[in-house]
């Protein structure tokens, strides 16, 4: 198989050019290692910025969203997968493991495997990750190699001499599983589920793999089921190996398919449902045995696409192009590097802080994934799992520094709206998902509107959420909403199947960013309907418990719920979603005012918060990030200050088990990319909140705007004495968008 030479290709720079010694300097600390252990669901193996192709190590059954934990055997490569996510598992597909020696027959499916008769068998004895690169030294002779582009997945596999085997070594062999799919074990696939279908583990429902050569095999995989939903995707791979493999053994759920060289010859479409695989054999330089000494090399190109294999083939020839893997690295790196630059420190922390910054920045980029067909007059995205996490922090720090991105992801959004007739709070594999809530991209748009993000048709907009807002929905687990009750009692009652009270809250929240909107475009009618609809807050409002509670539909309060409540399993919580209804009662950023003279004024509601993050101060979860913000709302900043560096200091750290929970999004990563730089925002607002940073010294470049803001720290102390902008004092720790939109200097005296 000839390989084209290699052209050189332009990276592009999504913002200003400034010289490459600089921009790769955040890029030395990320450590990719980092939330990849017992939380996090973080990925070790290489990406691009949204890219398709997430290339990674596989451990067995069963296996995280990642696929990857450390200290694990590997069952092989896969190239697609969800980034930080959890649930059920999802994607995991085209996987591919090298292997020396006879592989071994079963008597039922899958027929043929690797030759491992114990799970450590493959337990990698050394591992290296860093951007754009993934190495790892299995204990039977080979090394792993794997780079990516944004389509393509690229291996080297290095096979020397076992180091327990005789004077003569095996054949090299590489295993493809072409149905293969990462399950966590949630609820198994082919078995009835405690939970509901968008719970479900995949499976594949049909594949077929075709060989053009001893270098080429084309083919697709269907599968459904994995976190957010049961519907059908389907993945076109185009597999180009540097080496000519020479025979090709073929199973199915069924056993074995032909012969090992006819294969090669007929060019039959090889088919399978649940099961279809094969094994390459390549044979040792000159034909003979390999030497106990000498080494032998494969090599692997996998294109992926979601369209087509035309498409996947395309993305071989015009992406990885038969580069070497060090190539491929440096290219990522390239591809990477203006993203890892939007935040520079420039001066103070210490090496583990910088760590946890750089590798937050990649992770805050990873996802969702772009499928835009080329050419394509504007991007488009799917895997967005979930706007309901990203919307809390996420997304309010790529509108200040990636606003052209954030536009996209708008744009996007609006088209799928007007293609469906719904926004998507979560599209994953090219269909919506569960929606946790309502659809939080009304808090974007509105967000992103009042803070001036350009290149969005904001009446667009405003048009499709309030459809979507007030369009009675076949299906509001997925889009759309639960209206009946909202519409006609003013609240969400226990008819609602889960989470009726943070359903409630969460409504009345985006109904007053629908309202904010529509006042920013002049359309006053909407904004005073939506604003009426925003009051509805209070209908859930228990004074007594100082809390709120679920209602039946007659208007009585459930018995015997408190504001401790929250079933295990939190997602199915029949009142709360994913947290107590007291950590939820804090959940009314549209209405601080009335959340603070209901608890007595503004004394009583800071010891009445302080007290509750005293007794409960997980506070690094989604839907709670913003509580110790409040202190500083009524104008008690050092609690916050406290909460925010002992947070920062304790439940992150640089190693494998270095995030307190699922990273989700870029929800954890701008949690603490904000925290640690000093300018936390409250989503869905105009207004940051400053803390003490980390770091004496910290630009923000805002995109490719040519603005940035840099952030001084002088003095170390553990609270915010003083804060000016642009040499202009501020009275407290509270700081509008328009006094940093257009850049300068944020200075606070510690």
């Amino acid at each position: 198989m000839m390989c084209t030479t290699p052209v050189g290709i332009e990276t592009e720079w999504p913002l200003p050019q400034p010289c490459r010694e600089k921009l790769a300097t955040m890029l030395q600390y990320v450590n990719p290692r980092i939330g990849t252990g017992k939380r996090g669901n973080c990925l070790i193996g290489p990406s691009l910025p949204f890219g398709t192709v997430r290339l990674g190590p596989d451990i067995a059954f069963p296996q995280p969203n990642s696929g990857y934990r450390p200290g694990k055997a590997l069952i092989g490569f896969s190239h697609t997968r969800m980034s930080g996510t959890g649930g059920a598992g999802r994607y995991g597909n085209i996987r591919v493991m090298p292997f020396v020696g006879k592989p071994r027959e079963l008597s039922g499916p899958p027929y043929i495997t690797f030759p491992a008769t114990d799970r450590n068998w493959s337990r990698p004895t050394e591992e290296h990750a860093e951007v754009g690169y993934y190495r790892c030294r299995f204990p039977f002779g080979v090394e792993a190699e794997l780079s990516a582009t944004a389509h393509v997945g690229v291996h080297r596999y290095t096979f020397g001499p076992p180091s327990n085997v005789g004077a003569n070594a095996e054949p090299v062999r590489i295993l493809v599983d072409f149905s293969a799919l990462l399950q966590a074990g949630v609820a198994p696939a082919g078995q009835v589920p405690y939970c509901e279908d968008w719970e479900m583990e995949g499976h594949c429902v049909g594949s077929w793999v075709q060989f053009h050569s001893s270098y080429v095999m084309v083919g697709a995989s269907t599968f459904h089921g994995g976190w957010g939903h049961f519907e059908r995707y389907t993945v076109y791979y185009y597999i180009r190996t540097r080496e000519a493999f020479q025979q090709v053994i073929v199973a199915n759920e069924s056993g074995f398919i032909d012969s090992e060289t006819s294969i090669l010859a007929s060019r039959h479409r090889l088919e399978g449902n649940s099961h279809l695989r094969a094994v390459l054999t390549f044979p040792p330089p000159s034909g003979h045995l390999i030497a106990p000494s000498s080494t032998q090399q494969v090599h692997l190109e996998v294109g992926i696409s979601f369209n087509s294999i035309d498409e996947a083939c395309h993305f071989v020839e015009t992406e990885s192009r038969c580069q070497s893997i060090e190539q491929i690295r440096d290219e990522a790196q390239a591809a990477w590097m203006p993203y890892l630059s939007l935040v520079h420190v420039e001066q103070g922390g210490t090496h583990d802080e910088k760590a946890l910054l750089g590798t937050s920045l990649l992770r805050l980029f990873t996802m969702p994934t772009e499928v835009s067909p080329s050419p394509a007059p504007t991007r488009h995205f799917t895997d967005i799992a979930c706007l309901w996490d990203s919307i809390r922090n996420a997304n309010s720090l790529q509108h200040l520094i990636a606003p052209e991105y954030s536009a996209d992801l708008m744009n996007s959004l609006l088209y799928t709206a007007e293609k469906t007739g719904w926004l998507p709070d979560a599209d994953i594999a090219g269909h919506f998902a569960y929606q946790q809530s309502g659809c939080c991209a009304e808090i974007l748009f509105s967000e992103a509107a009042r803070k001036g993000v350009p290149g969005v048709d904001y009446h667009r907009a405003l048009a499709a959420c309030v459809r979507n807002a007030e369009t009675p929905s076949p299906d509001p687990t997925r889009f759309g909403r639960y209206l009946e009750d909202y519409e006609t009692l003013g609240y969400l009652t226990t008819r609602v199947p889960k989470g009726c009270v943070s359903r409630h809250l969460e409504y009345t929240y985006q109904d007053w960013c629908i309202a904010r909107l529509a006042e920013l475009l002049g359309e006053a009618e909407i904004a005073a309907r939506f604003d009426g609809k925003a009051r509805r807050l209070w209908n859930l409002w228990n004074d007594e418990a100082k809390c709120f509670l679920p209602r039946h539909p007659d208007g009585s309060w459930v018995p015997g719920v408190t504001p401790a409540h929250h079933n295990w399993d939190g997602w199915n919580d029949p009142y709360s979603y994913e947290s107590s209804l007291g950590y939820w009662s804090y959940a009314t950023l549209h209405d601080i005012p009335g959340l603070i003279q209901r608890h007595g004024g503004p004394e009583a509601f800071d010891a009445t918060l302080h007290d509750f993050l005293t007794r409960n101060d997980k506070t690094e979860k989604e839907t709670r990030m913003h509580l110790p913000h409040l202190h500083a709302c009524v104008g008690n900043p050092r609690r916050t200050a406290g909460y925010i560096r002992r947070s920062l200091a304790t439940r992150y750290a640089n190693s494998p088990d270095g995030m307190p929970d699922d990273e989700d999004m870029g929800c954890h990563s701008a949690y603490y990319i904000c925290n640690a730089v000093g300018l936390y925002p409250l989503y869905g607002q105009t207004t940051y909140s400053l803390v003490p940073p980390l770091f004496e010294r910290t630009t923000l470049r805002y995109g490719a705007t040519g603005r940035s803001l840099i952030i001084l720290r002088s003095g170390n102390g553990p609270h915010i004495l003083g804060a000016t902008v642009n040499d202009q004092e501020l009275s407290g720790t509270l700081v509008e968008h328009e006094q940093i939109a257009q850049g300068g200097t944020l200075h606070l005296y510690t």
